[in-house]
Protein backbone atom coordinates (compact mmCIF):
# COMPACT_ATOMS: atom_id res chain seq x y z
CA UNK A 1 0.00 0.00 0.00
CA UNK A 2 0.98 3.53 -0.99
CA UNK A 3 0.83 6.20 1.42
CA UNK A 4 1.43 9.64 1.53
CA UNK A 5 2.20 11.98 4.63
CA UNK A 6 1.72 15.46 4.56
CA UNK A 7 4.12 17.04 7.35
CA UNK A 8 6.17 13.94 7.05
CA UNK A 9 9.40 16.14 8.65
CA UNK A 10 7.17 16.45 12.18
CA UNK A 11 7.29 14.58 15.51
CA UNK A 12 4.57 12.79 14.47
CA UNK A 13 5.20 12.37 10.60
CA UNK A 14 8.44 10.88 11.22
CA UNK A 15 7.68 8.17 13.54
CA UNK A 16 4.79 7.22 11.40
CA UNK A 17 6.86 7.43 8.20
CA UNK A 18 9.50 5.06 10.14
CA UNK A 19 6.58 2.55 11.79
CA UNK A 20 4.61 2.41 8.46
CA UNK A 21 7.64 1.59 6.33
CA UNK A 22 8.62 -1.40 8.80
CA UNK A 23 5.35 -2.68 8.50
CA UNK A 24 5.81 -3.61 4.55
CA UNK A 25 4.09 0.18 3.48
CA UNK A 26 5.55 2.48 0.59
CA UNK A 27 5.56 5.47 2.13
CA UNK A 28 5.50 9.14 0.87
CA UNK A 29 5.31 12.86 2.18
CA UNK A 30 5.99 16.35 2.08
CA UNK A 31 7.38 18.79 4.25
CA UNK A 32 8.64 22.41 4.02
CA UNK A 33 12.28 22.01 4.12
CA UNK A 34 14.16 21.85 0.59
CA UNK A 35 16.12 18.78 1.66
CA UNK A 36 14.95 16.05 3.80
CA UNK A 37 16.59 14.73 6.72
CA UNK A 38 19.55 12.24 7.00
CA UNK A 39 17.04 9.76 8.67
CA UNK A 40 14.50 9.82 6.52
CA UNK A 41 16.21 8.87 3.40
CA UNK A 42 15.63 5.60 3.75
CA UNK A 43 12.20 5.31 4.75
CA UNK A 44 10.79 7.83 1.76
CA UNK A 45 10.08 6.46 -1.20
CA UNK A 46 9.39 9.75 -2.03
CA UNK A 47 9.66 13.37 -0.92
CA UNK A 48 8.36 16.95 -2.37
CA UNK A 49 8.27 20.52 -0.72
CA UNK A 50 5.04 21.63 -0.20
CA UNK A 51 4.43 24.50 2.02
CA UNK A 52 0.74 24.47 3.47
CA UNK A 53 -1.52 26.64 0.76
CA UNK A 54 1.51 26.75 -1.52
CA UNK A 55 2.06 26.26 -4.67
CA UNK A 56 2.13 22.49 -5.61
CA UNK A 57 2.10 19.58 -8.01
CA UNK A 58 -1.17 17.05 -8.02
CA UNK A 59 0.59 14.58 -9.62
CA UNK A 60 2.67 13.73 -6.08
CA UNK A 61 -0.51 11.98 -4.99
CA UNK A 62 -1.22 10.30 -8.26
CA UNK A 63 -0.69 5.87 -7.62
CA UNK A 64 -1.21 6.89 -3.82
CA UNK A 65 -3.58 4.25 -2.08
CA UNK A 66 -4.44 6.71 1.31
CA UNK A 67 -3.27 10.38 2.55
CA UNK A 68 -2.31 10.73 5.94
CA UNK A 69 -2.99 14.48 6.41
CA UNK A 70 -0.96 15.60 9.22
CA UNK A 71 1.11 18.87 8.62
CA UNK A 72 0.03 22.26 10.44
CA UNK A 73 2.18 25.18 10.33
CA UNK A 74 2.74 27.50 13.04
CA UNK A 75 3.31 30.86 11.23
CA UNK A 76 0.77 33.51 12.66
CA UNK A 77 0.33 35.11 9.75
CA UNK A 78 -3.31 33.63 8.02
CA UNK A 79 -2.91 30.85 10.35
CA UNK A 80 -6.37 29.91 9.90
CA UNK A 81 -6.68 30.62 6.30
CA UNK A 82 -2.97 28.47 5.72
CA UNK A 83 -3.85 25.70 7.35
CA UNK A 84 -7.86 25.03 6.53
CA UNK A 85 -7.24 26.39 2.97
CA UNK A 86 -4.09 24.53 2.34
CA UNK A 87 -5.52 21.45 4.06
CA UNK A 88 -8.77 21.45 2.18
CA UNK A 89 -6.63 21.72 -1.34
CA UNK A 90 -4.87 18.63 -0.64
CA UNK A 91 -7.75 16.87 0.03
CA UNK A 92 -9.51 17.36 -3.21
CA UNK A 93 -5.96 17.28 -5.10
CA UNK A 94 -5.80 13.68 -4.22
CA UNK A 95 -8.89 13.06 -4.49
CA UNK A 96 -9.52 14.08 -7.72
CA UNK A 97 -6.40 12.16 -8.74
CA UNK A 98 -8.23 8.57 -7.47
CA UNK A 99 -7.47 8.50 -3.61
CA UNK A 100 -9.87 6.66 -1.59
CA UNK A 101 -8.62 7.06 2.00
CA UNK A 102 -7.26 10.44 3.57
CA UNK A 103 -6.97 10.27 7.27
CA UNK A 104 -6.81 13.56 9.21
CA UNK A 105 -5.01 13.88 12.29
CA UNK A 106 -6.72 16.19 14.80
CA UNK A 107 -6.45 17.24 18.50
CA UNK A 108 -8.13 16.63 21.77
CA UNK A 109 -8.59 20.37 21.85
CA UNK A 110 -10.99 20.78 19.37
CA UNK A 111 -14.23 21.30 19.89
CA UNK A 112 -17.01 23.78 19.20
CA UNK A 113 -16.25 27.44 21.09
CA UNK A 114 -12.75 26.30 21.65
CA UNK A 115 -10.85 29.44 22.73
CA UNK A 116 -7.53 27.96 21.37
CA UNK A 117 -7.12 29.30 17.51
CA UNK A 118 -5.10 25.50 17.07
CA UNK A 119 -8.43 23.62 18.79
CA UNK A 120 -10.62 25.86 16.66
CA UNK A 121 -8.47 25.30 12.95
CA UNK A 122 -8.42 21.04 13.95
CA UNK A 123 -11.87 21.37 14.96
CA UNK A 124 -13.28 22.93 11.36
CA UNK A 125 -10.92 20.50 9.17
CA UNK A 126 -12.39 17.38 11.34
CA UNK A 127 -15.66 18.39 10.92
CA UNK A 128 -15.38 18.60 7.20
CA UNK A 129 -13.09 15.28 6.94
CA UNK A 130 -16.24 13.56 8.83
CA UNK A 131 -18.73 15.19 6.20
CA UNK A 132 -16.46 13.54 3.43
CA UNK A 133 -16.94 10.41 5.32
CA UNK A 134 -13.03 9.74 5.92
CA UNK A 135 -11.35 8.26 9.37
CA UNK A 136 -10.10 11.42 11.83
CA UNK A 137 -7.60 10.24 14.64
CA UNK A 138 -7.86 12.45 17.53
CA UNK A 139 -4.81 12.33 19.92
CA UNK A 140 -4.50 12.99 23.72
CA UNK A 141 -0.97 14.34 23.99
CA UNK A 142 1.64 12.97 21.79
CA UNK A 143 4.64 11.69 24.41
CA UNK A 144 8.11 11.15 22.92
CA UNK A 145 10.62 12.87 21.77
CA UNK A 146 9.26 15.86 19.94
CA UNK A 147 6.02 18.07 19.80
CA UNK A 148 4.85 19.66 22.57
CA UNK A 149 6.04 17.01 25.25
CA UNK A 150 9.28 18.06 24.07
CA UNK A 151 8.88 21.73 24.19
CA UNK A 152 7.44 20.85 27.69
CA UNK A 153 10.68 19.11 29.22
CA UNK A 154 13.51 21.93 27.52
CA UNK A 155 11.24 24.63 29.63
CA UNK A 156 12.11 22.25 32.53
CA UNK A 157 15.31 22.28 31.88
CA UNK A 158 16.22 25.41 31.40
CA UNK A 159 14.95 27.22 34.01
CA UNK A 160 14.84 26.81 37.49
CA UNK A 161 11.24 27.91 38.41
CA UNK A 162 8.03 26.69 36.36
CA UNK A 163 5.03 28.22 36.96
CA UNK A 164 2.61 25.54 37.33
CA UNK A 165 -0.98 26.65 35.45
CA UNK A 166 -3.54 26.41 38.19
CA UNK A 167 -1.74 24.11 40.10
CA UNK A 168 -1.69 21.86 37.69
CA UNK A 169 -5.05 20.43 38.81
CA UNK A 170 -6.78 19.42 35.91
CA UNK A 171 -6.53 16.04 33.62
CA UNK A 172 -4.77 15.89 30.55
CA UNK A 173 -5.12 12.72 27.53
CA UNK A 174 -1.48 11.10 26.71
CA UNK A 175 -1.10 8.57 24.58
CA UNK A 176 3.08 7.41 23.38
CA UNK A 177 3.87 8.40 19.47
CA UNK A 178 4.26 4.76 19.02
CA UNK A 179 0.88 3.73 20.21
CA UNK A 180 -0.46 6.35 17.65
CA UNK A 181 1.55 5.27 15.23
CA UNK A 182 -0.33 2.04 15.41
CA UNK A 183 -3.56 3.49 15.54
CA UNK A 184 -2.81 5.00 12.54
CA UNK A 185 -1.99 1.47 10.92
CA UNK A 186 -5.07 0.35 12.32
CA UNK A 187 -7.13 3.14 9.99
CA UNK A 188 -5.22 2.92 7.11
CA UNK A 189 -5.78 -0.75 6.85
CA UNK A 190 -9.69 -0.99 7.78
CA UNK A 191 -10.78 2.89 7.21
CA UNK A 192 -13.96 3.84 8.89
CA UNK A 193 -15.99 7.21 8.42
CA UNK A 194 -15.49 7.52 12.33
CA UNK A 195 -13.29 9.67 15.14
CA UNK A 196 -10.35 6.95 16.21
CA UNK A 197 -9.95 8.18 20.03
CA UNK A 198 -6.13 8.20 20.71
CA UNK A 199 -5.32 8.15 24.51
CA UNK A 200 -4.88 6.29 27.44
CA UNK A 201 -7.87 4.90 29.35
CA UNK A 202 -6.91 7.04 32.46
CA UNK A 203 -5.68 10.61 31.85
CA UNK A 204 -3.07 11.97 34.33
CA UNK A 205 -3.13 15.94 35.97
CA UNK A 206 -0.73 17.92 34.45
CA UNK A 207 1.20 17.88 37.90
CA UNK A 208 1.39 14.54 38.24
CA UNK A 209 2.54 14.72 34.06
CA UNK A 210 5.37 17.20 34.49
CA UNK A 211 6.40 15.86 37.87
CA UNK A 212 7.25 12.12 35.98
CA UNK A 213 9.13 14.51 33.16
CA UNK A 214 11.12 16.17 36.13
CA UNK A 215 12.34 13.13 37.49
CA UNK A 216 12.87 11.25 34.01
CA UNK A 217 15.34 14.36 33.27
CA UNK A 218 16.77 14.55 36.73
CA UNK A 219 15.91 18.14 36.85
CA UNK A 220 15.88 20.04 40.43
CA UNK A 221 13.44 23.03 38.56
CA UNK A 222 10.71 24.07 41.47
CA UNK A 223 6.59 24.11 40.45
CA UNK A 224 5.41 27.81 41.78
CA UNK A 225 1.46 27.47 41.33
CA UNK A 226 -0.04 30.52 39.76
CA UNK A 227 -3.28 31.29 38.16
CA UNK A 228 -3.19 30.79 34.14
CA UNK A 229 -3.64 34.07 33.19
CA UNK A 230 -0.26 35.19 34.44
CA UNK A 231 1.81 33.12 32.08
CA UNK A 232 -1.18 33.80 29.25
CA UNK A 233 0.00 37.44 29.38
CA UNK A 234 3.49 36.85 29.81
CA UNK A 235 3.57 34.37 26.43
CA UNK A 236 1.45 36.75 24.58
CA UNK A 237 3.86 40.03 25.43
CA UNK A 238 6.74 38.06 24.28
CA UNK A 239 4.78 36.97 21.02
CA UNK A 240 3.93 40.73 20.51
CA UNK A 241 7.11 41.15 20.36
CA UNK A 242 8.13 38.40 18.31
CA UNK A 243 10.56 36.60 21.13
CA UNK A 244 11.23 33.55 20.60
CA UNK A 245 10.10 30.62 23.35
CA UNK A 246 9.76 27.08 23.22
CA UNK A 247 5.86 27.00 24.68
CA UNK A 248 3.31 29.27 22.85
CA UNK A 249 0.12 30.76 24.49
CA UNK A 250 -1.64 28.93 22.04
CA UNK A 251 -0.89 25.36 23.36
CA UNK A 252 -1.30 26.84 26.92
CA UNK A 253 -4.98 27.60 26.12
CA UNK A 254 -5.53 24.60 23.70
CA UNK A 255 -4.13 22.47 27.08
CA UNK A 256 -6.46 23.92 29.33
CA UNK A 257 -9.83 23.75 26.99
CA UNK A 258 -12.39 21.87 28.50
CA UNK A 259 -14.53 19.87 25.80
CA UNK A 260 -15.94 16.84 27.31
CA UNK A 261 -17.13 15.71 23.93
CA UNK A 262 -13.67 15.08 22.55
CA UNK A 263 -12.79 12.54 25.04
CA UNK A 264 -15.65 9.86 25.08
CA UNK A 265 -14.30 6.62 23.53
CA UNK A 266 -15.47 5.84 20.23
Amino acid sequence: MKIFITGVTGFIGTHTAKHLKSRGFEVYGCGTGPVLREELKPVLSGYNRMPLNGEFDAEVFKNIDAVVHGAYSLHRKNIKATNIEGTLKWFRAAKEMGVKSQIFLTSYSAGPGTKSTYGAIKYELESFFLEEKQPVIRPGLVLGDGGLARKMGKVLKSLPTIPLLDGGNYDVPIIQVEDLCLIIEAALNNPEPRVYQAFQDEMVSMKALLQKMKQDLNTRCLFVPLPSIIPLIFLKALETLHIPFPIKSDSIIALRTPAAHRLEKV
